[in-house]
């Protein structure tokens, strides 16, 4: 996932996760083909590992995460998607969510792990 960035004078930069822990940030006319450029080279255990480390780090900084906060990580490291509700895609659901209403979904590495 790559964020945008509103700065204080309109422009936008964009933000995105790399390797190490680190943010890349790039600006300029071809911002967004450099991010996902960028972004495509992340191995799924690259991924992964910046997705936990990410989560530890706010556990060590004493911060909770609650559920929406870690399926925002989780949107932004790639590792689930936002997708429109289908009950015959989907199945039933707990949470009153109606056919077409945002819903997540696995992406990326998992996405291709196969539940038990």
């Amino acid at each position: 996932m790559i964020y945008t960035l509103k700065e204080n004078d309109g422009r936008s930069r964009l933000k995105v996760p790399f390797v190490n822990d680190n943010w890349m940030q790039v600006q300029g006319p071809n911002a967004e083909t450099v991010a996902a450029e960028v972004h495509a080279t992340l191995t799924d255990e690259t991924t992964l590992a910046a997705f936990a480390r990410d989560v530890l780090h706010h556990a060590f900084a004493g911060i909770d995460l609650d559920g929406a906060e870690i399926q925002g990580l989780g949107l932004a490291y790639g590792l689930l998607a936002e997708t429109a509700y289908d009950p015959e895609r989907h199945g039933p659901n707990d949470y009153d969510v109606k056919p077409g209403e945002s819903w997540l979904e696995y992406d990326g590495p998992l996405a291709r792990i196969e539940p038990k």
